[in-house]
């Protein structure tokens, strides 16, 4: 954890509304990842949710139907296998066949324990008690 932002902290609610955690790899790659809850369009059901990977000289983005994939020289979008389903859903769908079969889920609770860690580190790098 190199450092983090809350908006708890920030506007003083009960709520936490907003995150961003900037992380470092062992090899020195810095990762950010940023979550919030509140979006003016809920009625609609949409998201400004966007997931990338961006280096030095290329841009990969997550867009409806594939992966756009930027560089010099290079604009294209990379179309998703037929039938893929990605995200929330998908977890949820395969978690309930799982149990429904009998079987463990496809993610163990230690990597949920993970995601868990991650978020009170969280909190301590944004001086939360």
């Amino acid at each position: 954890m190199v450092s983090a932002v809350l908006s708890r902290e920030l506007h003083g609610s009960e709520v936490e509304d907003y995150g961003l955690a900037t992380l470092r790899t062992p090899s020195g790659i810095l990762f950010h990842n940023e979550v919030g809850y509140t979006m003016p369009t809920w009625l609609a059901n949409q998201t400004d949710s966007e997931q990338k990977v961006a280096g030095e000289r290329l841009l990969l983005r997550q867009v409806p139907g594939g992966l756009q994939l930027l560089a010099p020289g290079r604009d294209e979008i990379i179309p998703q296998p037929e039938g893929w389903e990605a995200g929330y859903p998908r977890a949820v769908r395969e978690a309930l066949e799982a149990y429904g079969r009998g079987d463990p889920p496809p993610i163990p609770a230690s990597e949920c324990a993970r995601a868990v860690r991650l978020i009170f580190d969280s909190y301590r790098a944004a001086g939360v008690r």
